[in-house]
This record gives structure tokens, sequence and C-alpha cells, in this order.
């Protein structure tokens, strides 16, 4: 599997991450973390990104992703995480199917999930 490194981070600071194959049955330190694609008006087009890799390339992503990898990132040490859209080639039908059976696997053996429900609005803490 690929695991992404995401570097330390202030709060605003772009989302810089490389990714790292690694072995599943090594039994690698990671969070694994859930959120959906979509927006709460169900757009899932590639309009934001991070940076990835040593020479910082652009790489698409949904809005919803650099949302969540702020959420988790941290401002003292890097975190690595396993994200489903990142980790997983998407344009790779046979990866992709691949590592999608394996997903049960892969949240198993996460230290932690980490679970991305959105930004709040005004009616969060109402809910929580």
């Amino acid at each position: 599997i690929r695991l992404l490194r995401v570097t330390r981070g202030k709060r605003g600071d772009p989302i810089h991450a490389v990714l790292q194959a690694c072995r599943l049955w090594d039994r690698p330190r990671f969070k694994a973390v859930s959120y959906t694609w979509a927006t709460a008006t169900g757009d899932t087009a590639r309009r934001s990104h991070i940076f990835l890799g040593p020479y910082w390339f652009l790489l698409p992503v949904t809005v919803n992703c650099p949302d969540a990898l702020e959420c988790f990132r941290k401002e003292d040490e890097d975190i690595t995480l396993w994200v489903d859209a990142i980790c997983i080639d998407q344009n790779d039908n046979n990866e992709r199917n691949h590592q999608v059976g394996m997903m049960d696997s892969i949240y198993a053996v996460a230290q932690e999930v980490l679970v991305y429900i959105g930004a709040g609005d005004s009616t969060t803490d109402t809910a929580l």
C-alpha cells in the first residue's frame, strides 16, 4: 500500500505530503482517514490541491480532502496517514479494485481511524 506522510505545518499553510510504499503485513504505523469526497452539495470535482513529493507536485483533490488533512495535520511533527483518494491510484482500475478489497485490513491495521465529517456551520454547536 501507499501511505501519505503529511509534513508538519501551521493552520493555513499549504498541505505538503510525501507518498511512501510499504507492505501491510509489516504493520506500518499510520492512521486511516475516513471522510466523504463530496461536499454537502454533492460536488466531487477535483477543485482543490495538495503538494506532493520533494518537488511539490500539484495533486488535484476534492475540496474536502485538504480540509480533512489540515484538520489532522500537526504543527510539531509529521503524521502518516492512509487516505484512499490519494493512496490508491484512482486512474488504475486494477489497483483500485484490489485495494478496495483490502480496505477492511487497512482499517484494521491502522493505529486509529480518524473521521472528518466536514467543516462546522451555524448548527454544529447545537448538534454536538
